[in-house]
């Protein structure tokens, strides 16, 4: 347990004494967090029984971070809530097959005596019937009106949660926690999701074009305040319309991810970059893990393409992508640097190792800026650095 100033109580320093009462009530109102889940001891049945004796105060006045493991000893948990308690963890393991029928009885003790949650993070085993804890949480959520952030296990039928929690005004984070998904993430969407500022969809399907396509709309029509978005595929994430998405005109970090090479044309990378003008971080999946196969070939971004992130991408302080580094290069006479970018990868895009890949580079990125690249562009990266120094030399001298 941490109070307010990072110090650590160890309950076994108090568990022994014979007054623990006594004890218990000086440091009580000193304590911020209470997080049992790393305890190599069970401490949960001795803060229970306090707890309930102590059943007409509140238990650790000050308390505002719950964390507990278990199933248990939910009885006891209930006489540690109350209003203070802002963020709340909460994971059942080796939950008994019964357990469902009591769901309902818990999540009303929840809403009841932590009124003010802004953070509820809630796993449980997968084995047993979620049914009743499915339709808990979805009764539970409009009750918590404070809401900030929510995440669930897989349920058979998540929809309706997410439907529930879309009237919340604070809400800007929802994530189920999964290592499968085997339905279409755009029917999550279909709740008009006003608040959600930030959305990360990660897939182990190569997913159709349709689906793309919907998902791209739907996010666009129902999440308007979007400003974060990270995609991610095991297969191919990046095929069908995805033009849905620059009406989300406030989005500031745009990833994607998958196995091949993300085939973009040089007119959707301007039409990105005018239709979001805050954009701050951009990666267009840096290091597919599979190459396309022999005599198949997608449009790239080239050297020329750096020129348009460089004139239209004003604010991007972060750019990640994957380039067909072997295409020519245009004179660095024509070319437009970029004038806030801190970092620059290349992540495994092909490269001839040039001097003049160097001087480009050199010329377009900022002093400052930091290249991110595999071990074969060292050499440029190397040439990069050293005419930049020579640059600032030449300067310095003038």
């Amino acid at each position: 347990m941490e109070d307010d100033h990072g110090n650590a109580f160890k309950i076994r320093n108090f568990i022994h004494c014979t007054r623990i009462g006594t004890r218990f009530e000086i440091y009580s109102r000193y304590i911020r967090v209470l997080d049992l889940s790393n305890s190599a001891t069970d401490y949960r049945p001795v803060l229970g029984a306090i707890a309930m004796l102590r059943s007409g105060a509140v238990f650790l006045p000050n308390l505002q971070v719950l964390c507990w493991v278990g199933y248990e000893n939910w009885t006891a948990l209930v006489f540690i809530m109350h209003n203070s308690v802002t963020s709340f963890y909460l994971s059942f393991e080796n939950i008994p097959a019964d357990a469902h029928r009591q769901a309902g009885r818990y999540f009303d003790f929840i809403a009841a005596r932590m009124p003010h949650l802004e953070h509820f993070h809630f796993s449980m085993d997968s084995q047993v019937d979620t049914s009743q804890f499915s339709r808990a949480l979805e009764l539970l959520i409009p009750k918590l009106t404070s809401l900030k952030s929510i995440y669930f296990p897989p349920f058979i039928n998540a929809f309706p949660i997410i439907s529930a929690a879309s009237a919340l005004s604070h809400l800007t984070d929802i994530r189920i926690w999964s290592f499968f998904w085997n339905r279409d993430a755009t029917r999550l969407f279909h709740t008009a999701l006003h608040h959600l500022s930030e959305i990360e969809i990660l897939s182990e399907y190569d997913e159709g074009p349709l689906t793309v396509s919907h998902l791209a709309v739907a996010i666009s029509q129902c999440c308007c305040n979007l400003r974060k978005l990270f995609l991610s595929s095991a297969g191919t994430a990046a095929r069908g319309n995805r033009t849905p998405l620059f009406t989300c005109s406030a989005m500031r970090q745009f990833t994607i991810e998958h196995a091949y090479p993300l085939s973009i044309h040089d007119s959707d990378i301007q039409t990105l970059l005018t239709r979001w003008p805050a954009l701050e971080h951009l990666t267009l999946n840096k290091s597919p893990t599979s190459l396309l196969a022999r005599g198949l070939s997608v449009p790239l971004p080239e050297w020329s393409t750096l020129v348009l992130f460089a004139r239209y991408g004003k604010h991007l302080s972060s750019l990640y992508l994957y380039m067909n580094g072997i295409a020519n290069i245009l004179d660095v006479g024509n070319s437009c640097p970029f004038t806030q970018l801190e970092v620059f990868g290349v992540g495994n895009s092909p490269t001839l190792d040039t001097p003049a890949e160097a001087r480009f580079l050199s010329y377009i990125l900022p002093p400052g800026c930091r290249i991110v690249a595999s071990r074969k562009w060292k050499p440029v990266v190397t040439l990069v650095s050293e005419l930049r120094k020579a640059r600032g030399e030449e300067l310095e001298r003038k």
